[in-house]
């Protein structure tokens, strides 16, 4: 709606109907009622042509990536919106370096500098994993942004594939001493329910920090200081089952395992 008042065309319409009231007040009384519906009418016509327009355009587009999936392929490493970073570096359950999938692939540990070849080297530690993030447009009014989990330094195409798991959690709780912080892995922004994820205790760590700061802050609660809790899930056979942070959750492709 906000693209539709900021509309120049509508913007000339008020300027010109708040120059002729300021200036003509007088001469214009007659055609005042004739002028705010004229107003609305163009409102209307603006309104309806955009979601039109929107709505074609989504179509266009899903057909034409669908029937040419070189060109589909090509556009996804070399238009400027899917070049921005899209694989997060996290060392002890924070952010440490970010980087692209084609950048990442070009290198190779001969030609990394000191500073990133440290950075890569720890995530092969236990505290180290890679984030890669995909977006799927298949409904371009909703896109999907899939989270694939990375333990190892992925030096293939294949390592970044992202397959979604058939299900999701009904209900998900991170319970901490006598406090309780309520998440979901699969939002509109993100969907962690990826095969072959593993949601271990360093990850939790990350994903409250990342998307709970707020619950930790009201919660008084320093994931620094913290080293046990548990994850309480109801999972998709409605079944609950309590996970310590002793062990992690697998993610299959129709079913979940809880690892040591």
């Amino acid at each position: 709606m906000n693209i539709i008042w900021n509309h120049p065309c509508l913007k000339i319409l008020f300027s010109l109907n708040e120059l002729i009231q300021n200036n003509y007040y007088n001469s214009t009384l007659f055609f005042e009622p004739y002028i705010f519906y004229f107003s609305l009418k163009m409102i209307r016509l603006f309104s309806i042509s955009q979601i039109y327009f929107k709505k074609t355009s989504n179509f266009v587009s899903k057909l034409f990536f669908k029937t040419n999936p070189r060109l589909n392929e090509f556009l996804s490493d070399y238009l400027p919106e899917n070049t921005k970073n899209n694989i997060d570096f996290v060392v002890s359950g924070k952010l440490v370096y970010s980087t692209t999938k084609s950048k990442m692939l070009r290198l190779s540990n001969d030609n990394l500098n000191d500073e990133n070849k440290e950075i890569m080297d720890d995530t092969a530690l236990l505290n180290g994993f890679i984030i890669y993030t995909e977006i799927n447009n298949e409904n371009p009014e909703r896109p999907i942004t899939y989270k694939k989990i990375i333990m190892d330094y992925p030096s293939e195409e294949t390592h970044f594939e992202c397959s979604p798991a058939d299900y999701k959690f009904v209900l998900t709780e991170i319970l901490i001493d006598d406090k309780t912080i309520m998440t979901n892995f699969a939002k509109d922004d993100h969907n962690y329910f990826v095969v072959g994820n593993k949601f271990t205790n360093d990850f939790i760590k990350y994903y409250l920090n990342k998307y709970h700061e707020k619950d930790l802050i009201e919660n008084d609660i320093s994931l620094s200081e913290v080293t046990n809790f548990d994850i309480r899930i109801l999972d998709q056979d409605v079944k609950q089952k309590i996970v310590s942070n002793k062990k992690y959750l697998l993610i299959n492709k129709e079913n979940y395992e809880v690892k040591e």
